[in-house]
């Protein structure tokens, strides 16, 4: 795959026990496909350093897969992220316990399946006792249903799991339907998130159009709503956590936005800009030194926000996301 495709979503705790300070896991995952490679760029909030066993991340396009160490991947891939990404933060110890995750577009179906898959790449290592010399119980681990939701779509994947259980049980060839409808279920939600993008782009151009004239930086959008709602908690978490970009607030009335390091001395901007109070976009942001031209990746969904530059900083390209639907914004070219 030769196109540049970017997406992002929210990390949520899916099981206690691993913060830092008794609240909630958080934190930001950004997948990138370009020429055949897939970039993975992950921060984690709150989470507790380990005295034993790892954390281990998993992501998948719903076919293809990867496990990682770190809070980055890059290599080659046949990953396709048009219909977005299912992500994993799993404590790996004598098993495998998902403790957060993150679904981008339709893609929370792909969350039991991205957990299975790491389950069978971790038990290629040496099996080790717990500290009471019992081996791990990994069915109470499976008994989390981090998969269920807040996500958009949970409620039919459940009912068709469901059908799938009752129409498979007391199969002779159980094992082997279940893997042949596994793999018609993943191709008939990808084709459905697609066309449910496609539709969705196409109304998010459409508004940037008439919208034009009116909002010269980040045209296009529904002001709202539900949306920025399911993701709230999670934004604030963010802001409470990361440092302020004071000089992108002073240029943006009406808007908030922290840094977010990754990387040596890199990092990217996060925030949200209202509308007579209300949520109108999700931003993000990378710095630059100049408005003549973006960075190729970001040609045609992102524009340039200048800001006082005692900081160092001359300006930020910025991509938005619409509050209200989770949409990316297309930014017009004059």
């Amino acid at each position: 795959m030769s196109g540049y495709v970017k997406k992002i979503a929210v990390v949520k705790q899916v099981k206690s026990g691993f913060s830092a300070d008794g609240g909630s896991l958080s934190g930001l995952v950004k997948a990138e496909t370009y020429a055949g490679f897939l970039k993975v760029e992950v921060s984690l909030i709150n989470f507790a350093p380990l005295t034993e066993g790892r954390y281990v991340l998993g992501i998948t396009d719903g076919l293809n897969f990867v496990t990682f160490e770190g809070m980055n991947y890059e290599g080659e891939s046949d990953f396709n992220l048009t219909s977005g990404f299912a992500f994993l933060v799993c404590f790996c110890h004598t098993g495998v316990a998902p403790v957060a995750s993150a679904a981008c577009g339709q893609m929370a179906c792909a969350l039991p399946d991205l957990k299975e898959e790491m389950t069978k790449r971790e038990n290629v290592r040496p099996k080790k006792e717990n500290k009471n010399g019992a081996a791990y119980d990994d069915e109470a681990i499976a008994e989390v249903n981090y998969y269920e939701s807040s996500y958009e779509g949970g409620a039919a994947v459940r009912a068709a799991e469901k059908e799938e259980k009752d129409g498979h049980a007391g199969g002779k060839n159980e094992k082997a339907a279940r893997t042949v409808q596994s793999e018609e279920k993943q191709r008939g939600v990808r084709e459905a998130a697609t066309a449910q993008d496609k539709t969705a782009q196409d109304k998010s151009k459409k508004s940037a159009k008439e919208a034009k004239s009116r909002e010269p930086r980040a045209r296009g959008g529904l002001a709202g709503g539900d949306f920025y709602s399911r993701m709230e908690g999670d934004i604030k978490r963010i802001f409470s956590t990361y440092p302020k970009e004071t000089a992108l607030e002073k240029a943006v009335e009406g808007s908030r936005f922290v840094k977010i390091a990754y990387g040596d001395d890199k990092y990217y901007v996060f925030g949200v800009m209202t509308v007579e109070k209300k949520p109108r976009y999700i931003c993000y942001g990378v710095p630059a030194q100049s408005s003549e031209n973006p960075p190729p990746s970001l040609k045609g969904c992102a524009s340039y926000i200048p800001v006082d530059g005692s900081s160092g900083v001359q300006g930020y390209w910025m991509t938005y996301q619409d509050a209200a639907t989770g949409v990316s914004i297309q930014i017009g070219v004059s």
